[in-house]
């Protein structure tokens, strides 16, 4: 998130920044071991939505030296 609010225009949606709302999901498209794995406060609200793979929380999206491109769908809230 410190990178969305570096970047407005990225248009990510949040409101806890801490895994408890679930507004920032998105279909992350990365290699693999570009980010930490989700924690288990994340898997959880995760698994409430259910929207299969490659989906993770902005918010607790964590990058310490990616290998290459990252793309990030935000998930449209219904």
């Amino acid at each position: 998130m410190d990178l969305a609010d570096e970047h407005p225009e990225t248009a990510i949606p949040f409101g806890c920044r801490s895994a408890n709302c679930g507004m920032c999901r998105a279909r992350v498209y990365a290699a693999e071991g570009d980010f930490e794995p989700p924690d288990e406060a994340e898997l959880e609200l995760l698994a409430l939505f259910d929207e299969g793979e490659n989906v993770r929380l902005c918010c607790q999206l964590k990058a310490d030296k990616p290998q290459g491109q990252i793309v990030i769908e935000v998930i449209e809230a219904d």
